[in-house]
């Protein structure tokens, strides 16, 4: 499991932190965009497996985020008395996709803190500005950790596809 390295002053210039590579910023954007396909409509699909409701899902989808659609989702399955497996594979997935979430937020947070901070960022914006936060509080990941994220990604992808046919079918024995 690649783990997240710790920002290294090193990487500092000054005021100015040397430009993030093309590849790094190419592979944060594929993963943001891919998490939030997952979180979108992967789940959506998985929630309307199991409920037909529009106004119902059209509210879960407004008003909870991620984690509490996942339990949402888990808890459906287990009152429509779901496969074990089947509540095991949601719990899993419940654990991955939190951390790849926090992952996703820490990303966004940095290009929305450099694109506020842009003035004190030079020529060659990058999406870690130094004046916003603390060099405790930022994380550099390499291109090898974002590939990683989206191959995570991937993989949540179908395991949700994989349980939304299953409850999608109309009789729950097959859920076995």
């Amino acid at each position: 499991m690649n783990h997240w390295q710790p920002f290294q002053p090193s990487l500092l210039n000054g005021n100015r932190i040397k430009s993030i590579p093309m590849e790094l910023r190419a592979a944060i954007k594929l993963f943001i965009d891919e998490f939030s396909a997952f979180e979108t409509h992967i789940i959506g699909a998985a929630l309307r497996a199991l409920s037909t409701d529009e106004v119902f899902l059209h509210g879960v989808e407004k008003l909870l985020d991620l984690e509490a659609r996942l339990n949402l989702l888990r808890r459906m399955a287990l009152s429509r008395g779901a496969d074990p497996a089947l509540v095991t594979q949601l719990d899993d997935a419940i654990v991955k996709s939190n951390a790849l979430r926090e992952k996703r937020n820490t990303l966004t947070r940095w290009r929305e803190l450099a694109e506020k901070s842009s003035a004190h960022l030079g020529p060659h914006r990058s999406w870690i500005p130094v004046k916003c936060v603390s060099p405790l509080d930022v994380w550099v990941p390499t291109v090898g950790e974002i590939d990683a994220c989206i191959d995570s990604t991937y993989r949540l992808k179908t395991t949700m596809r994989s349980v939304s046919e299953r409850l999608n079918q109309p009789d729950r024995r097959r859920l076995n």
